[in-house]
């Protein structure tokens, strides 16, 4: 599949998520709620930052692992 198709598919997803979801994104997070919205944020963060990261070094520092 090519960059175009992959990119469709991507935006796709997302279309779909926000149509579904879009009513209870304005809800109040409250409480314990909140505690876990932020967890989750700021893991998915961490996460992005620490494959960003390792991508970086990796595209950096070519190997052969023949």
């Amino acid at each position: 599949m090519d960059h175009a198709g992959q990119f469709a598919i991507g935006v796709g997803g997302i279309a779909i998520f926000f149509w579904l979801y879009l009513p209870y994104l304005g809800q109040q997070f409250t409480g314990r709620g909140s505690f876990f919205l932020l967890t989750s944020v700021v893991s998915a963060l961490v996460v992005t930052a620490a494959l960003v990261g390792v991508n970086y070094i990796v595209v950096k520092k070519p190997k052969s692992w023949d």
